[in-house]
């Protein structure tokens, strides 16, 4: 079981560590959502999921060793959650997984206004 919450700012924490093979409860507490925050995105996992106000839940069971990237519709938004064998991961490799301020782009601050993407 993890857990994140969503505000005016992003989602934190943005960067996970999981176990192959064992199921993934991602309980999103969902504060402030607006139009790009208020959608977590994983094309790897199958994931489109809405949120709502409150405690969200998104179950998934990682079957191999990597990054799985969740992103909001414009890419502003992006948590990373990296699986290993061990459920364990090195500093080097939670630094290089940690997603970037930004990526996407709809000019309105965070798409506060709503970006026509949901």
């Amino acid at each position: 079981e993890i857990k994140m919450e969503v505000g005016s700012s992003g989602w934190t924490p943005n960067v996970f560590v999981v176990k192959m093979g064992v199921p993934v409860i991602l309980k999103v507490n969902g504060k402030q959502l607006n139009g790009c925050n208020g959608r977590m995105i994983s094309e790897e996992l199958g994931i489109n999921k809405a949120l709502q106000q409150g405690e969200n839940i998104i179950t998934f069971t990682p079957d191999k060793e990597g990054t799985y990237i969740f992103h909001c519709p414009m890419n502003m938004y992006k948590v990373s959650i990296i699986v290993t064998k061990s459920g364990t991961a090195t500093q080097a490799q939670v630094s290089a997984a940690t997603p970037k301020a930004g990526g996407g782009g709809c000019g309105m601050g965070g798409c506060g206004g709503g970006c026509g993407m949901m």
